[in-house]
């Protein structure tokens, strides 16, 4: 099932830019066609990429707004780790 819904159509389109650029630029040859695969996974990764930075850097802003009373915390309880 996850093969059906992920897998395949990722497959596809790959197989699919394989092709035109082997067929479309036959003077690159296969790696002119690998360098086109691997451009084209890069493209359709980069919102992935843009979500995950999304992602940490509302992590690190909440780290950062957390820290003076994490410091408060510490001051406080040290000594009492166990």
């Amino acid at each position: 099932m996850i093969y059906d819904v992920i897998i395949s159509p990722l497959e596809t389109i790959f197989d699919w830019i394989f092709n035109f650029a082997q067929n479309g630029f036959p003077e690159f040859g296969v790696i002119g066609a690998i360098f086109a695969v691997s451009l084209g996974m890069n493209l359709l990764a980069l919102p992935l990429y843009n979500i995950a930075d999304r992602i940490q850097e509302n992590e690190r802003r909440q780290v950062r707004s957390m820290e003076k009373w994490v410091r408060h915390i510490r001051r406080t309880f040290t000594g009492d780790e166990r």
